[in-house]
């Protein structure tokens, strides 16, 4: 398996960029052209097949258009494709992310999914008409909830799926008692990572951006785009069925995160995109703003240390100054060495600034320090890294803001990332 890998690879162990979601193709879904591939993520099945995911954005490129989770499929480990299929109904959801499970000795493929569900509402104001629409039981639902977790299920490599909503006892999100802070909303911005080893060995972990409230009760919001965004978190898992939600910062710095487990000492590190902050922000003058926030854990992420800015990561140059590029960084772990991608600079596209000049860096120190070289001189936005045994990886990253070009999958040799310019 690995073998065919290296076969996308060059003498230096870079392969070129694959197309695996296409904008140009007249892919509709829903009576809606599909205008944007965002946020890709691939996952590899016990069998050898390789499975792409994203947010087919329809008839917009927007965060808030109707949207489809997006699949490919590869049988010959990413050499030739299937072509796209759309697996649920037109809806707002973000963030697909991948993974498996073993369940009574069978391999079961799980993609989670974050809606939005004031969007629902706009697209089907009757909530009793959902699992008719768009295949979800809201019948669980609290009153003030504004997410809905979902997890896709395949028991056949990714031939057919099913949907389980996480509800009731199982939310994720559960609104709390009068008086207590409640993270409302948080989509699923990292990738699904498992704990090696130590008192959480086996643990599947996401990073989440975290949108609430610092207080109950609330009115109930009528957008997710409504509730302030307060910080970051994680989304556990002991058993990759149920999911719980893990310690939040709350600093209002900055909101989607990637999450790795440090495999030397059973930590956990968290690399968090800077954002708005929440009133003045002296420190945007002093040249930290479009720069990267990291946190450790060494609790399984109950608790986090106070951020940190680690050296090395590039920021956005535009003439001269430092530009936010406001955009996820992923985290991948191979062994003791950690790997983010994410957009150096700003293009011109029509008109508009937007993400691109991808860059790959690794860290041998626990995140502190990173060592960053350009894996992509074009158009590039979110991206996400998975491991292909013990040297390899995969690269699935967008072109365009939101992916209006499609989305793309290279191959990369760890060798290759280590060896200097």
């Amino acid at each position: 398996m690995y073998k065919n890998f290296t076969d996308h690879l060059n003498a230096e162990g870079l392969g070129n960029a694959v197309e695996i979601f296409s904008t140009r193709d007249g892919f509709r879904h829903g009576g809606l052209s599909l205008a944007a591939a965002f946020n890709p993520a691939v996952t590899l099945t016990e069998r050898g097949t390789l499975l792409a995911f994203a947010e087919g954005r329809l008839g917009s490129s927007h965060d808030d258009a109707p949207k489809t989770v997006l699949m490919n499929r590869s049988d010959d480990m990413g050499r030739t494709w299937q072509g796209m299929r759309a697996l649920t109904a037109p809806g707002c959801h973000f963030g697909p992310r991948p993974y498996t499970i073993n369940i009574n000795g069978g391999e079961q493929v799980c993609v989670l999914v974050c809606y939005s569900r004031y969007h629902l509402r706009q697209l089907c104001p009757d909530e009793s008409q959902w699992h008719d629409v768009f295949g979800i039981d809201a019948s669980g639902l609290h009153p003030q909830a504004v997410t809905i977790v979902v997890r896709l299920i395949s028991d056949d490599d990714g031939a057919t799926w099913r949907t389980d909503v996480l509800t009731g006892d199982r939310d994720p999100f559960p609104v709390p008692e009068p008086d207590k802070c409640w993270v409302g909303f948080g989509d699923f911005t990292g990738t699904v990572e498992t704990i090696p080893a130590g008192p959480h060995a086996g643990r599947r972990i996401v990073g989440i951006s975290a949108k609430g409230y610092e207080r109950m009760p609330v009115d109930p919001a009528d957008s997710m785009r409504e509730i302030e965004k307060m910080g970051s978190s994680i989304l556990y898992s002991d058993d990759g069925i149920d999911w719980k939600l893990g310690g939040v910062i709350v600093d209002w710095h900055g909101n989607e995160a990637a999450v790795v487990p440090l495999g030397k000492d059973n930590g956990l590190f968290m690399l968090r995109r800077w954002n708005e902050f929440r009133g003045n922000d002296p420190a945007r003058d002093r040249g930290y703003f479009g720069r990267r926030l990291a946190h450790w854990s060494d609790d399984g992420g109950q608790t986090w240390t106070k951020p940190f800015f680690p050296d090395g990561l590039p920021h956005a140059l535009v003439e001269g100054r430092r530009f936010d590029h406001q955009c996820l960084p992923s985290l991948c772990a191979v062994g003791e060495t950690l790997v983010t991608a994410m957009p150096a600079g700003r293009n011109p596209e029509n008109g508009h600034p937007t993400r691109s000049q991808g860059v790959i860096a690794c860290s041998e120190d626990g995140g502190r320090t990173w060592r960053a070289k350009p894996i992509d001189d074009g158009l590039f936005s979110y991206a996400t890294l998975s491991r292909v045994g013990e040297d390899g990886l995969w690269v699935a990253f967008s072109r365009g803001t939101h992916g209006e070009q499609g989305s793309f999958l290279r191959a990369l040799s760890m060798a290759w990332l280590r060896e200097r310019e």
